[in-house]
């Protein structure tokens, strides 16, 4: 199931047209060792990149010798970049948007088109199967100039958080789990009223969430009064971009929060939790609170929660992630091979290599079962010895969804984890939205309508203000009370007073010059 690519009917059509160029590598790639300089931005949970075998193991297999050049903070990437003092080749250094574009711009960079027809089938391939992808890491001249690092998982692009409530609870309180709006209220008045009762702590947080948060917010509270996305920056809806600050829906949602806010069945930490603080209670194995949403939950305490009738007739779909592409692999014009660069990252995509990127070196990383099964012998990187793991993410990764698939086959036989319900019960259920419904993508600069970065700074501010004032405003209208209705008009005018009619107007443009 490729659903998550296609963004709209047209894109289908866009696939790259290819040579029928074999995969295999040609090992060794060069025929007396040479060495490329690569950088590499550091991340503390990934350790020493430096310390990793397999580089050590690309060395052997290709006669390439990669000396990694690590950038401590993005004041040396951007100093890098501002000096064009460029290594051989660039895996990620989350360089700034800005200084990529100068870069191409100044020919800094090379295009990659004929090195991938040529050179790269891996790569190629992926993009004939995926073309959005492709389509997200070319600039407008047609070219491309960096080589992505993209994840087609479906139970993750497709599914942001997921909802779930404390069973362990419902069990004690002899309640079925809810499936309206009514059940979920009187499941979190059954639980306030039994604070102190059982294994419900007397400072139990019936409803708990971090308010104006794409992840652990209460946008999945808003997904069952059909509002997507919840209040999550811009969307598309059949080709329109939308958002939803003035959406009418919202009010419902904002009606029902001052009422549970009035009970007491949502706390005002909402309001002022911070990350730390919202992970400690979706990792806390004291549970003291009725429901949230998150990621993923590790406690057995959790179970799912599908989006509730809310009886307003809207059609409740989960919120989806934005398909995003990492900038993973450059090869800057003063590198002294770009053919064999090319190979190189045809020889990282291979199979073999896919893996140990992936997850680490076998036997580090995984195994194979007694049936010759892929397993995983941990869920993170940072639990693989150090010198044994692999780049990551931090390196060239095009993985397929069927490679996803195949990584994560344990999770996806275990009822308890989101993968195995994202196959087994959200998408049967109907509530994974459609292809025309997608949270807006990471569309390259090049593709938004000319305007002086003045002009353009002016608007995202004016923008940036209209949020600031929407959280104040529906923040007061929940906690405080007022009368949503009376104040809506005079919300939706200030909201617009901002110049955001503008801000979406830009975004729609850049969208259709992205679809052409």
């Amino acid at each position: 199931m490729k659903k998550l690519l296609c963004l709209v009917l047209a894109l289908l059509m866009m696939l790259s047209i290819v040579p029928a160029v074999a995969e295999e590598d040609v090992l060794p790639i060069v025929d007396k060792e040479i060495t490329l300089t690569a950088g590499i931005v550091y991340a503390a949970h990934m350790g020493d990149f430096t310390k990793y075998e397999i580089w050590d193991y690309i060395r052997e297999k290709t006669g390439i010798n990669i000396e990694l050049v690590v950038y401590n903070s993005a004041e040396q990437v951007a100093l890098m970049m501002a000096g064009a003092e460029y290594p051989d080749i660039l895996f990620r250094t989350d360089m700034k948007a800005a200084a990529f574009n100068e870069a191409v711009e100044f020919g800094d960079f090379l295009p990659l088109n004929d090195l991938i027809e040529q050179y790269i089938p891996r790569a190629a391939k992926f993009f004939e199967e995926y073309p959005l992808v492709k389509q997200l890491s070319t600039e407008a001249d047609g070219n491309m100039y960096f080589l992505p690092y993209c994840e087609v998982n479906e139970s993750s692009a497709e599914l942001r958080d997921i909802w779930a409530i404390n069973k362990n609870w419902l069990a004690e309180l002899n309640m079925e789990k809810p499936t309206n709006l009514e059940e979920f209220t009187a499941y979190l008045r059954a639980v306030k009223a039994a604070a102190g009762t059982g294994t419900i702590p007397e400072n139990v947080i019936p409803y708990h969430f971090m308010a104006f948060n794409n992840i652990c917010g209460d946008y999945d509270l808003y997904a069952s009064f059909g509002v997507f996305n919840g209040l999550n920056g811009t969307y598309v809806d059949n080709g329109v971009v939308k958002h939803n600050w003035t959406n009418p829906l919202i009010k419902q949602v904002i009606q029902y929060e001052q009422m549970l806010y009035k009970e007491g069945l949502i706390s005002p930490e909402a309001f002022t939790v911070d990350w730390s603080g919202i992970q400690a209670f979706v990792n806390a194995a004291d549970c003291t609170v009725g429901s949230m949403s998150a990621f993923s939950f590790g406690q057995p305490h959790w179970d799912y929660l599908l989006p509730l009738d809310t009886g307003n007739g809207e059609q409740p779909y989960f919120r989806k992630q934005t398909l995003s592409v990492l900038k993973s692999f450059i090869i800057p014009k003063n590198c002294k091979d770009p053919v064999a660069a090319a190979k190189l990252v045809n020889f990282m995509l291979s199979d073999e290599m896919a893996k140990w990127c992936a997850v680490g070196a076998e036997g580090y990383g995984y195994y194979y079962d007694e049936q010759g099964r892929f397993t995983r012998l941990t869920t993170s990187m940072t639990y693989v010895e150090e010198t044994k793991r692999g780049p990551a993410n931090f390196s060239i990764g095009l993985r397929s969804g069927d490679f996803v698939k195949m990584l994560n086959r344990s999770s996806a036989e275990d009822p308890t984890n989101r993968i195995y319900q994202f196959y087994n019960v959200f998408v049967p259920g109907g509530y994974i939205a459609p292809d025309t419904l997608i949270t807006f993508p990471s569309i390259p600069a090049a593709f938004y309508p000319e305007m002086s970065d003045e002009d353009e700074a002016v608007m995202n501010q004016g923008w940036s203000d209209a949020v600031t004032f929407a959280k104040a405003k529906i923040s007061e209208w929940i906690v405080n009370g007022g009368d949503v209705e009376a104040e809506w008009d005079a919300y939706v005018a200030q909201f617009e007073s901002y110049g955001t009619n503008d801000y979406i107007a830009y975004r729609q443009a850049a969208y259709e010059n992205f679809t052409k």
